[in-house]
């Protein structure tokens, strides 16, 4: 619910969970097969309900299956919980990362705007002149084609990131880096597209 708890049904609640690793429990092996349903109030008529098959019963790769899969939404996961000898939790701790929309879309705005201005669509005077109104078409060319190309890297680079911070944690560092850089391409297209919007004589 909003307030985080999560609710679930167990067949054999007296299970014992086998470890895997000094101070590390199988949960994946104890839980075995089930399924995985969420239940989404987001004000309309009716809750949002998406239900996926338990891939592994680990709880973070079942959550990270259902974000790909239900909502279609890139995502790593991650849970932990080391107990003591006698079965006392010590510590626990997870982290979930996420995609998020790309700033291309503003870039692609912005220039859209400097591009009405420039042509009079927003202070009702437009420009009649069809070659004019080329020069501003084809200025736009580079943010456009250069603003997709570069979500479509940042979107592949950032979900290798994702995997590569799941495995090592403390490359998280280097993954933003990365994701970052593909950025780059994006500012020069807005560039060159707001100095040849600019250049264009009205």
């Amino acid at each position: 619910d909003s307030a985080g708890n999560v609710r679930g049904y167990v067949v054999n609640p007296q299970t014992q969970v086998p470890s895997k690793a000094p101070g590390k429990l199988d949960v994946g092996r104890a839980v075995g097969r089930g399924t995985l349903t969420i239940i989404k109030d987001l004000r309309l008529k009716e809750p949002y309900v998406g239900t996926i098959p338990l891939v592994s019963g680990e709880i973070a790769e079942d959550i990270t299956a259902y974000l790909a899969e239900s909502e279609q939404i890139p995502s790593a996961c991650a849970l932990g919980v080391l107990v003591d000898r006698d079965q006392s939790v010590l510590q626990a701790g997870g982290y979930l990362l996420q995609l998020l929309p790309g700033t291309q879309g503003i870039y692609g705005l912005l220039i859209a705007f400097v591009i009405a201005t420039k042509a009079g669509l927003l202070s009702g005077a437009p420009i009649t002149d069809p070659t004019t109104g080329l020069h501003l078409l084809f200025a736009a060319i580079p943010i456009a084609f250069g603003g997709l190309l570069s979500a479509i890297a940042q979107g592949n680079t950032a979900c290798a990131a994702i995997n590569m911070i799941a495995k090592k944690p403390e490359e998280s560092g280097k993954g933003m880096l990365m994701t970052v850089m593909v950025e780059t391409y994006a500012v020069l297209s807005l560039l060159i597209s707001f100095l040849l919007v600019n250049g264009v004589a009205v």
